[in-house]
């Protein structure tokens, strides 16, 4: 159970917490001051509407204090959307790669894609790279590895394929983008470079991570994965990426241990000719290693540990709605391996969370304050923007971050987060994250993201194992009331299921938890609708957003908001 030092704690004494509040304090007016001092002569801050009034004091003061700077900023720069920067951000994707400073000093290196959780068009952020930014993230990853056994090697089930270019800045998730800057700063600079390169974690290709497809990038990881008997650490983004892989594993053994044996590439991939020549010269005949997991099942409980009897840890994150995959990943690898919650992280805004490794509870995350100044906005009447030393225990907020290399001004995340309390040795606080600032709008109610998610666990703690434990939510307009549509995976096709029990069980949740819903329920709302997706479907939906976003972090969307999506799932039901 991790310490966590709370505001309200008897323990702690006034004069400890004046002294904390002092360093968050001194440590966001440093932070301000170097924010505007970098983006002081930028397009965007001279001639953005939403920084008029800011603007024109730094126009009228020219020689300000840290402190008169912090009390501009805080009264001036009001919350910004997307909205707000989407005239300049189109203006850079459209190919203005030559007008410096519209957003940050400069020309920008990187175009972020962010993930698009609810299907929809991703968002797009032009990113300033420094270097500054690859020695922080190698510092956070020597930390990790230090958690590796001697004798081991670690596998990184990530991607490194952008997912397209202005002129010569590539566009991709920040996972992508955090890889390619570290890989820069060790002189590979472009993929021409990198599909001759070997990951220095474990010797494999990283070729490798230059598929495109997201089952050919899976499959890859697993073929040389599996021949390698010595991993002691393996990780991904999310969850759900891991339990595909896992997945992929085990329906596709037969295949993956005939490459083995024979020193061969799955039928199933399909590669571009220089990756599949720079790949295919890696991998030799192992027969004996063939042998050995043709012994284990694939399904049995531990059975990782078995085909990797060095593994030691597991890590992938689980907040929010990637908790679900925690289930099948625990199945897979056994008692005696440690699973690690990995960080919160967002494209948009480039925040880090570390989580605090509380096995009971995957949600909660120390806010690292390295990339920019992370203020937080109350949910509730007052609609406070607090800073990190005033937060209050148990008080829910959405977070807003001001980021210099990507040229943002107290941006709304839309995240939800509860304060928790306040790190021991960093100061930095602690927060449980909740979930996105969104939901299901129906013409009479609101529905949370938060509300959806509990009306499906309760589905899910009912049948056990005949659903895989994901879903998706949308408006269903099918009869002239309204209905809360809900889509589960069917495990396999082998089972009789009672859909017209999960309806009640979903509606009496919703009913319980959302006044409005209850209110209007049998008036101009009725029961929630229940579609059964065939086995498979959550994979297939990563592997086709991947072709749209990179298969660097796609998400399943809680909430469909796109038409486009909804069909698509609507179209692979039983």
């Amino acid at each position: 159970m991790p310490v966590i030092i709370k505001v309200t704690d008897s323990i702690v004494e006034p004069i400890a917490e004046a002294a904390r509040r002092k360093q968050l304090d001194t440590t966001r007016k440093t932070q301000i001051a170097d924010h505007v001092a970098y983006l002081r002569n930028t397009v965007f801050l001279q001639t953005s509407p939403a920084l008029s009034a800011f603007s024109r004091f730094l126009a009228t003061n020219t020689n300000n204090s840290i402190d008169e700077l912090e009390a501009a900023f805080t009264s001036l720069v009001p919350v910004t959307e997307y909205s707000d920067y989407a005239e300049t951000q189109a203006r850079i994707v459209a190919g203005d790669l030559k007008t410096p400073n519209l957003l940050c000093p400069g020309i920008p290196t990187y175009i972020l894609s962010s993930s698009s959780t609810s299907g929809a068009k991703s968002k797009l952020f032009a990113c300033n790279e420094a270097e500054s930014m690859a020695g922080i993230l190698k510092a956070l990853y020597a930390e990790k590895a230090k958690l590796l056994p001697i004798g081991t090697k670690q596998l990184t089930i990530t991607s490194l394929a952008t997912r397209g270019m202005v002129g010569d800045v590539p566009i991709c998730p920040v996972g992508i983008f955090r890889d390619r800057i570290i890989l820069k700063s060790d002189g590979l600079t472009c993929d021409e470079e990198i599909i001759h390169a070997l990951d220095i974690n474990n010797g494999i290709p990283l070729a490798i991570k230059l598929a495109r497809n997201y089952c050919d990038l899976l499959a890859l990881h697993a073929l040389f994965g599996l021949a390698d008997s010595t991993l002691g650490f393996i990780s991904t983004v999310f969850s759900s990426t891991l339990v595909d892989w896992i997945h992929m594993i085990q329906s596709s053994k037969r295949e993956l241990l005939d490459c083995i044996r024979f020193g061969s590439l799955p039928n199933s991939v399909h590669l571009e000719e220089s990756l599949e020549d720079a790949i295919i010269k890696h991998l030799t005949p192992n027969p004996g290693r063939a042998q050995e997991l043709e012994n284990i099942d694939f399904n049995a409980e531990g059975w990782m540990k078995l085909v990797w009897p060095k593994l030691n840890i597991v890590e992938a994150s689980c907040g929010g709605v990637f908790a679900m995959g925690i289930p099948q990943i625990r199945h897979a690898i056994g008692s005696s391996c440690k699973f690690l919650f990995g960080v919160y992280a967002s494209t948009e805004g480039f925040v880090i969370g570390a989580n605090m490794q509380d096995q009971s509870d995957p949600n909660l995350f120390q806010i690292l304050n390295i990339f920019g100044v992370f203020e937080y906005l109350e949910v509730g009447d007052s609609g406070a923007i607090v800073s990190a030393a005033k937060l209050k225990e148990g008080q829910t907020y959405k977070l807003i971050v001001s980021n210099k290399r990507l040229g943002l001004w107290r941006y709304n995340l839309q995240d939800l987060v509860q304060h928790v309390g306040y790190h021991p040795v960093t100061n930095n606080p602690i927060v449980r994250y909740i979930g996105r600032d969104g939901g299901l709008r129906l013409v009479p109610s609101f529905v949370s993201e938060q509300q959806l998610k509990r009306a499906a666990d309760a589905v899910f703690k009912t049948i056990n194992k005949a659903l895989v434990k994901e879903f998706v939510t949308f408006t269903d307009n099918s009869e002239p009331n309204e209905a809360v549509g809900f889509c589960f995976e069917a495990a396999d096709e082998n089972r009789t299921l009672d859909t017209g029990v999960w309806e009640d069980i979903l509606t009496v949740s919703l009913r319980e938890q959302n006044e409005r819903f209850e209110q209007f329920y049998g008036d101009k709302l009725r029961k929630c609708v229940v579609r059964v997706l065939r086995p498979g479907t959550f994979a297939e939906y990563r592997a086709w957003r991947a072709e749209a976003v990179g298969s660097g972090q796609v998400k399943v969307p809680v909430v469909i908001q796109a038409l486009e999506t909804k069909e698509w799932f609507l179209a692979r039901c039983l």
